[in-house]
């Protein structure tokens, strides 16, 4: 809910953070109406993970990088 509503943060650095891919699903969904983050750095997720973040990215105009390095996915993450 804060990333929906947030006016200010532009970056947000979640590496090393071992959220998992349920809280990568969640960070995901709230980006789907945020307007202002632009740099995501995100790591420890799995293909549900990135998967989620592909799905809600696609209506996201404002974010300009997102770094998935450092993350264990497969081809499947991919398509």
């Amino acid at each position: 809910e804060a990333l929906r509503g947030n006016a200010v943060l532009t970056t947000l650095n979640l590496a090393r953070s071992n959220i998992g891919d349920e809280g990568a699903a969640a960070i995901a969904e709230a980006l789907r109406g945020n307007e202002v983050l632009k740099n995501l750095d995100i790591n420890e997720i799995g293909d549900e993970g990135a998967a989620a973040f592909a799905e809600a990215l696609r209506g996201n105009a404002v974010l300009t990088s997102l770094d998935v390095g450092g993350n264990s996915l497969t081809e499947e993450a991919a398509l």
